[in-house]
């Protein structure tokens, strides 16, 4: 029986690099221009924003928890939570790119809510409701989400800097028997 031949470990071509996401990323801009034909530009930006809400909330729903987790310590490989918190740091890797996907999203707000067109009646309602109010808040909230992602996904943890295992009670007194 013949081996497969190893790959060369050395770096790849922007032609290697593009093979898969160029064609998805053509299959997904020809899935965007079918749907608008299909239903409409409302239907396709209100599909949008649902698709965008589930990857932003995989990346946002791990930022607490991957938190927690560095801010409490508890991603010590002892422990078995070191997958836990390797998974939640793949997870943070999204919002980079949740952040990027959303922002065509600014450009349809008038389409998707309907607040966008009429003025408001309260004085709060008139610096709250407007499109660029709305526009600086989401660009905020997402640069600080991108920040916060970025701080504690590159964030030590392992054996490294865990703290070393505690001996239980178990093997403590099976210790002095020996």
């Amino acid at each position: 029986m013949s081996r497969p031949a190893k790959r060369p470990l050395g770096k790849r071509t922007l032609g290697q690099r593009l093979a898969r996401p160029l064609p998805l990323g053509l299959a997904g801009l020809a899935a965007l221009a079918l749907a608008v034909l299909a239903a409409g530009w409302r239907e396709a930006a209100g599909a949008y924003l649902a698709a965008w809400l589930v990857l932003l909330g995989l990346a946002a729903g791990a930022l607490p928890v991957a938190v927690a987790l560095e801010r409490f310590g508890l991603s010590a490989h002892d422990r078995g939570e070191g997958e836990i918190a390797l998974s939640l740091r793949r997870l943070l890797g999204l919002m980079p790119a949740a952040a990027i996907l959303g922002l065509p999203l600014l450009a349809a707000a008038p389409l998707l809510y309907p607040w966008a067109d009429a003025p408001p009646d309260t004085p709060l309602g008139r610096l709250w409701f407007t499109l660029p109010g709305f526009c600086l808040r989401v660009v905020a909230y997402l640069g600080l989400w991108v920040w916060l992602a970025a701080r504690f996904r590159d964030a030590p943890s392992g054996p490294a800097t865990a703290a070393p295992p505690r001996a239980s009670a178990c093997t403590r007194s099976s210790a002095r028997w020996r």
